[in-house]
C-alpha cells in the first residue's frame, strides 16, 4: 500500500505543500485487525497487515492473531506503530474472532477463488487460494475508502457486502472454480517487476504449490519508495535488484518453482538470451506504454498485461491467434509519436539524450538525475542510476485526494489499486494454464463495485501496427504454427 506519511512528503511540490491536511487526517484515526484461526484467515490477516503497515501510523489489535501479523508486517517496513487501547475507529475482522467492537467493521473472508467483505456479519474462511489476498486488499481498499470518502474525486459507492469470484469474474461469487493444488507456471516470462508484480508474487504464496520456470526481468533496483510501497517488501531490499530480491523471496514460498533474476530491459533480455524471440508466455507490468509496444512487436505466442492508473486497474490476454494483440491496446497513436517531446517538456533533458535514454535503456547520469530532482522537488538519489521511464513512473504513477476544506488536490501513490491488478492477473496466468480462460477483458475502477460488467470480450483493431501486417502474422505463424489460445 501506498499512503504513508513518508511517501506522501516526498512525491512533489504539489503533495509536500498540501500534505498536512493528509497527514493530520491519518493521523486522527486508529485501525484496528483482528485474526480468526486457521490457514485462510491468517493468509487474509497477513495481506490486510502487510497493507496497513503501509497506509496508517496508529494500529490496534483484537487479538494475539492480529497484533503478531500487524508487528510482523512492520518488522519488514520499520513503519507504523500497534496502539493497546481501544475502540479503533474501524476494524478489520477475518473469519472467528471473539471479543468484536461495536465500532464500524469490515469482515473480510474468502473461500478458494472467492473473495467475501460484509460490514454486518462475519464471513467464512475456508479453502486457501487466491481468494484470500483479494478480501485482504478488499478490505484495505475498504478502510482506504471510508477514511477518505469525502476526499475521493469522483463518485465512490462503499458496499455493505462483496461476495466476488476471481475465477470468472462473477459479482456473486457462488462458482468454485478448480482447486487451487499444484499449478505449473512456466515457462514464463515477466517483464517489470513493480508494485503489479510484486502483489501478484505475493499472492503465489496462498497456492498451495507452484511448479514451472519463471524469468524475471527488469533493470531497476529497489528504491526507499518501492520497499515502502510494495506487497510484502522489506526494508532492507532497498538498493538491490527487484528481480534478485524477488527471486530470493519466492525461493521460500514457492520453492518447487525455477526462478531466474535477469536485471536487464527486455530488449537486452531478448537480444543476449532469446535472439530467436520464441517465448510461449510473455507477462508485461512495465511502467510504460512504449515499453509494452516493445513487447507487442517480440511477438510473444500469448501475453498477458497487468496495469494500474489512478483508480484504475485491469488484465487482458493477447494472441495474434485469435483476438486482439497487444499492439492493439497500445497503438502508435499521438502519445506514441510524442514521447521524446513530453519526457522532454517534464524533464528539460535535451531530445536528442531523450531520445538516447529511450533506446538504450541506459541509467541516468548523477547530473541528469539531480537536474530532474530539483525540478520535481526530489532527492537525487532517488533517480540516479535508473532507466528513465522508471524515473517517469516516479513522478507520474499518482492519484489525487482532494481535501473537503477546498485545498489543492493531493497527488499520492494508490497501491491497493496495483493490489487488486496484481491478483487478477495472477489469476488470469492460473486460468490460461488450466485452459480456463475466459478470453475476456477485465478493467475496474476501485471507487465502483465489482459487477459482471467489469469484464468483457474485445475484437481486433482493423488497422493495428502488428496484428493487421502480413508480415508481421507471417512471422507469428511459422514461428508458432499459428495454434489458436486455448479458451
Amino acid at each position: 500500500m501506498t499512503l504513508d506519511p513518508r511517501i506522501v512528503a516526498s512525491i512533489g511540490p504539489r503533495a509536500t505543500e498540501n500534505a498536512p491536511a493528509l497527514l493530520a487526517r491519518l493521523a486522527e484515526v486508529t485501525i484496528g485487525l483482528g485474526v480468526g484461526p486457521g490457514r485462510c484467515s491468517a493468509a487474509i490477516g497477513a495481506t490486510v497487515a502487510d497493507q496497513l503497515v503501509r497506509v496508517f501510523p496508529r494500529l490496534g489489535a483484537l487479538d494475539k492473531s492480529g497484533k503478531e501479523h500487524l508487528q510482523r508486517a512492520i518488522d519488514w517496513t520499520g513503519s507504523a506503530a500497534v496502539v493497546e487501547e481501544g475502540p479503533h475507529d474501524l476494524t478489520v475482522v477475518v473469519g472467528d474472532v471473539a471479543g468484536q467492537q461495536t465500532n464500524p467493521v469490515i469482515f473480510a473472508g474468502a473461500d478458494g477463488w472467492r473473495a467475501y467483505q460484509s460490514i454486518t456479519t462475519a464471513q467464512p474462511t475456508r479453502a486457501l487460494g487466491l481468494g484470500a489476498p483479494a478480501a485482504g486488499y478488499l478490505a484495505v481498499l475498504g478502510v482506504f475508502e471510508r477514511t477518505f470518502a469525502d476526499w475521493i474525486e469522483g463518485d465512490c459507492e462503499l458496499p455493505g457486502e462483496i461476495a466476488w469470484s476471481l475465477f470468472d469474474w462473477s459479482a456473486d461469487g457462488e462458482d468454485p472454480g478448480p482447486p487451487l493444488n499444484t499449478i505449473d507456471l512456466g515457462p514464463l516470462v515477466w517483464d517489470g517487476t513493480g508494485a503489479v508484480a510484486h502483489c501478484a508474487f505475493w499472492a503465489l504464496s496462498c497456492l498451495e504449490q507452484v511448479t514451472g520456470s519463471l524469468t524475471l526481468v527488469d533493470p531497476d533496483p529497489h528504491g526507499h519508495h518501492s520497499v515502502e510501497r510494495y506487497a510484502g517488501a522489506r526494508g532492507r531490499w532497498q538498493g538491490t535488484s527487484k528481480t534478485d530480491a524477488t527471486r530470493d523471496r519466492l525461493a521460500v514460498v514457492q520453492p518447487h518453482l525455477d526462478v531466474a533474476s535477469e536485471p536487464v530491459d527486455l530488449n537486452r533480455w531478448y537480444h543476449t538470451n532469446q535472439p530467436d524471440c520464441d517465448v510461449p508466455l510473455l507477462v508485461t507490468t512495465p511502467d510504460s506504454k512504449e515499453a509494452r509496444r516493445h513487447a507487442a512487436v517480440k511477438l510473444p505466442k500469448t501475453a498477458i498485461n497487468g496495469w494500474a492508473e489512478g483508480f484504475e486497474m485491469g488484465v487482458e490476454t493477447f494472441t495474434l491467434a485469435g483476438g486482439r494483440c497487444l499492439a492493439c491496446a497500445y497503438p502508435n497513436d499521438a502519445e506514441a509519436i510524442s514521447e521524446v517531446h513530453a519526457i522532454h517538456l517534464e524533464t528539460e533533458l535535451d531530445p536528442w539524450r531523450v531520445q538516447d535514454l529511450l533506446d538504450t535503456a541506459d541509467p541516468l547520469r548523477p547530473d541528469e538525475a539531480a537536474r530532474i530532482a530539483a525540478r520535481y522537488g526530489r532527492s537525487a538519489d532517488e533517480l540516479i542510476g535508473k532507466p528513465l521511464r522508471s524515473v517517469r513512473q516516479h513522478l507520474c504513477a499518482v492519484g489525487s485526494l482532494r481535501p473537503p476544506d477546498g485545498q489543492p488536490a493531493i497527488e499520492v501513490p494508490l497501491g491497493f489499486v496495483s493490489a487488486m491488478a496484481g491478483v487478477a492477473l495472477l489469476g488470469e496466468i492460473v486460468r490460461l494454464r488450466l485452459g480456463l480462460s475466459t478470453g475476456k477483458r477485465w478493467q475496474w475502477d476501485a471507487r465502483r463495485l465489482p459487477t459482471p460488467l467489469n469484464a468483457w470480450r474485445v475484437g481486433r483493431t482493423p488497422d493495428c501496427f502488428v496484428c493487421a501486417d502480413d508480415d508481421f502474422r507471417q512471422i507469428y505463424d511459422g514461428r508458432y504454427g499459428g495454434t489458436p489460445l486455448e479458451t
